[in-house]
């Protein structure tokens, strides 16, 4: 039994973390062409006096309107995403995503080098085929079906995600999401206007053994550049239960692309 709760911590940990690489986004366009963030549900965390906030973005009802274009893999490298509130230890310290080509559609996507997502870009989405946690070696979350990140062609629509893993010998980890696309929008990165679409995403993860049930939610909303294949703004918000500590917690977080060029 110990053994199982060790794996199923380490696990939840790294599906967690998977989190940062997936994100959703509300934005709403109203009648009069203004932009109305509004979020009941996503409480985003303050401005600090070491971190500018970013600039609003610029969404559809403008005379010529947004063409984010079709998507298309990024480019293999390191990016590096600012982090809102910052580390506290570390103010300075970023977030790392290193992308590493597969053949002509596979991908494999290293966050701070310990969780890789597996991925694949079909004809009619993105999907993420696994996580491994503790790279070169760790537990492996193979997900059955596989989790569709986004869903081709990119329109403002809506997909729903329901799918499970079993890491370990009697555990399985249960992930289900809605996502919707709100629309289009310009947004400021590195200096540069970035085209992106503004994703919406629920999502719900349930850690299951024998013995007990734990369940973490997540609210999020990102700008994903579909010229990029990237998401470059992710604003997230993770509640529930603290797979090690058992204590309940209410995390919330914004990352930024520092550049769109990898390194």
């Amino acid at each position: 039994m110990r053994k199982h709760v060790r794996d199923r911590l380490s696990l939840g940990a790294a599906v967690a973390a998977a989190a940062v690489l997936v994100g959703a986004a509300l934005v709403v366009t109203t009648n009069d062409n203004k932009v109305d963030e509004r979020g009941s549900d996503l409480t985003l965390p303050s401005p600090t006096s070491s971190a500018s906030p970013s600039p609003a973005p610029k969404l559809l009802g403008s005379p010529v309107p947004l063409e984010p274009g079709p998507p298309t893999k990024p480019k293999a490298g390191t990016y590096r995403y600012r982090l809102t509130p910052p580390d506290v230890e570390n103010p300075d310290r970023t977030t790392e995503v290193r992308i590493v080509d597969n053949g002509s559609t596979g991908q494999t996507e290293i966050l701070d080098g310990q969780l890789a997502k597996n991925v694949v870009w079909r004809d009619d989405g993105k999907y993420i085929l696994q996580h491994t946690f503790g790279q070169p070696q760790g537990a492996a979350c193979d997900w059955e079906p596989d989790i569709r990140e986004l869903a081709f062609p990119l329109r403002e629509g809506r997909w729903v995600t329901k799918t499970s893993c079993r890491p370990f010998e009697g555990g399985v980890i249960e992930h289900s999401a809605v996502s919707q696309i709100m629309g289009a929008a310009q947004v400021i990165i590195g200096g540069q206007d970035v085209v992106v679409w503004v994703i919406r995403s629920e999502s719900t993860e349930l850690y299951k053994n024998s013995q007990d049930v734990v369940e973490q939610k997540q609210v999020s909303r990102s700008h994903f550049s579909p010229k990029l294949g990237l998401t470059v703004r992710l604003f997230q918000r993770r509640t529930g239960e603290d797979l090690q500590s058992r204590k309940e917690f209410d995390q919330a977080v914004t990352l930024e692309l520092v550049s769109l060029n990898p390194s």
